[in-house]
């Protein structure tokens, strides 16, 4: 395995989802861009709210500690943390995470890097928040902003790297 890599997508304050729903795409367009060829993990509620349920040029592993009915779009499936850890290892690609908060909260301790769309938007009715983000163990770059025509940024595309 490279790098483990967790993916979101969130408002002004780490808002990422209403009562267990995200509140944006899980194929965003960053997503989309720098996930491409890599092991995409999440969570069964994540992969149940794909549209298709086929994310092409990926390999998809679902981790989730409930059963679950195997289909031809899941390439593996674990129940159990360690277990996923040591198979991402075994692999030559990327790992990219995705999905609700608890799937964040469990996995950023093991992440190398972070990709993330930040929307300068607060959503007040959010339930559920991506962790805290820590200066001390993140580096923080901004790849790209994306601006309204009177200079507010709309949204900003940041990858952190673990010092």
């Amino acid at each position: 395995m490279n790098k483990i890599v967790l993916v979101a997508s969130m408002g002004k304050n780490n808002e990422i989802g209403i009562n267990a729903k995200n509140i944006f795409p899980v194929k965003s367009p960053l997503f989309m861009e720098k996930t491409k060829d890599g092991n995409i993990v999440m969570d069964q509620a994540t992969y149940t709210e794909l549209p298709n349920k086929i994310l092409c040029n990926r390999k998809l592993v679902l981790f989730s500690e409930e059963e679950f009915d195997n289909d031809y779009a899941i390439i593996k499936h674990f129940n159990n943390l360690y277990r996923l850890l040591d198979y991402l290892k075994s692999t030559n690609l990327d790992a990219y995470i995705t999905g609700k908060k608890e799937i964040y909260e469990r996995l950023i301790t093991y992440a190398d890097k972070l990709l993330i769309t930040k929307y300068n938007t607060e959503f007040t009715n959010a339930t559920d928040y991506f962790p805290k983000i820590n200066d001390n163990v993140w580096s923080e770059t901004v790849l790209e902003e994306f601006e309204e025509n009177d200079s507010k940024v709309l949204y900003r595309h940041l990858e952190y790297q673990r010092k």
